[in-house]
Parts: C-alpha cells; structure tokens; sequence
C-alpha cells in the first residue's frame, strides 16, 4: 500500500508547560512516514530546547507574526503529500494518522478529512468564561486544525490562512474550502484529546469577532458566486 509523507505543522509560542506531550503523541503514532516542522513563534521559554530533543523535527524560527502566519510559513516549507496540523498544548490518538491517511488513500476523491475529539480539563485549571461544560462528557465531530488530515494540493485550491484573522484563521479557512464545496470526510473515531485550560488562545476576547468576520466573508463569497 502507498505509505505517503505526512508533513505535521506544530506551531508554538511559550508552549514549554505541555509541548513534549503534544511532541510525543506525535511520535508514538503507529503510522510512521511523517516529518514534524516545529514553527517557533519567538518563544523565550525552554519551547527551542524542548523541540530540539527529539530527533527528525524540522525547527522554524518564525518572528511572532501570529498563528495564521505559522500554518503557512509551515504548508511552505511541507515536503508531504498530506498536511496535518497539531496545536502545542494537544494530544493525538496514537491510530490518528493511520486512520485518517487509510481512508484518504482508499478514498481518492476525498480532498480533506476531520475527526472526532474528546476535550479534557487540565488539573487545576478553572473552565475558561465562554466555554461550552458539555464538550467535556464523550466525544464531538471536530472540524478544526488538530483533526485535519488534508492533501496538501487543496491549499492551492482554498488558498491559505488568511493572516488578518487573530484567532479564527481556522473557521474562515474551513468555511472557504464549504464555500468550494472541497470534498471531505468525517472519521467516526475519537482521534484527538484536546485540552482545555485557562491559557487556550483559542478563547481569547477576539474570538467571536473574528468568527463574525469570517461567517460575513463566506456568505459574501456566496453573493458573488
């Protein structure tokens, strides 16, 4: 069976307290054709000393210019196939590229697939204002940057991350690849435990201001389309 290159984007910024968990369910996974672009978003903790333990990781200084920024910086430095993406504070399911890169090879019409998530509260954490308490009991379908398994060809199609987004690069990145009606695919598994804890960036302020402006760039698209 053809065993594509799996480029992993692990962007981090000050991410110390949990990237060696992040680092090691990525080495753990049982599908091993995988290279790892740790990007470095001027880190002045111990994240460039952590990053530089394990062996076969690509390091990318970047210069603090944000997450979006990162994602592409790594798509243009991926030598794979297939791009995925995990966040410095996560952790992968150890089956979660092999299922994801199975299905894409037996499926060739498929352009991008998502997964299912379990989200877990960090010890001694407060849950962050805003976020939903239910995500926490079972697993959810997760379509976001730590479940995507894509070919890195629809980033020609969708084009990538747009750098005006201070957190919601993603929703809008996701909602343009709909908008293009981009061919995906749920997998039922739980492949990704996600950890909530008072530091997520992605329950920052600004997030539901840039969810606003990415839901009113899609239905733009669909007026002019």
């Amino acid at each position: 069976m053809n065993s594509p290159l799996v480029s992993i984007i692990v962007a981090a910024k000050n991410a110390e307290r949990f990237l060696s968990q992040a680092l090691d369910s990525i080495f753990a996974q049982s599908y091993q054709n995988f290279e790892v672009l740790l990007i470095n978003g001027g880190s002045t903790d111990r994240t460039l000393e952590i990053g530089k333990l394990y062996k076969n990781i690509q390091i990318i200084e970047q210069q603090n210019k944000g997450i979006a920024n990162a994602y592409n910086l790594g798509i243009s430095n991926a030598k794979g196939e297939l791009v995925a993406f995990l966040s410095s504070d996560d952790i992968w399911k150890p089956n979660k590229l092999a299922v994801q890169v199975s299905f894409l090879i037996n499926h060739p019409e498929i352009a991008l697939t998502t997964a299912h998530a379990e989200f877990f509260l960090e010890a001694e954490s407060q849950i962050p204002a805003g976020f939903r308490k239910d995500l926490l009991i079972g697993s959810h379908p997760a379509h976001i940057m730590e479940t995507l398994v894509t070919r890195k060809e629809v980033f020609k199609q969708v084009g990538l991350f747009n750098e005006g987004f201070f957190i919601s690069e993603d929703i809008d990145w996701f909602a343009r690849a709909k908008d293009l009606q981009i061919p995906f695919a749920l997998m039922p598994e739980t492949l990704l435990s996600k950890r909530v804890h008072d530091k997520n960036t992605s329950l920052k302020d600004k997030t539901n201001k840039d969810l606003l402006l990415a839901l009113r760039k899609s239905i733009e698209r669909k007026k002019n389309s």
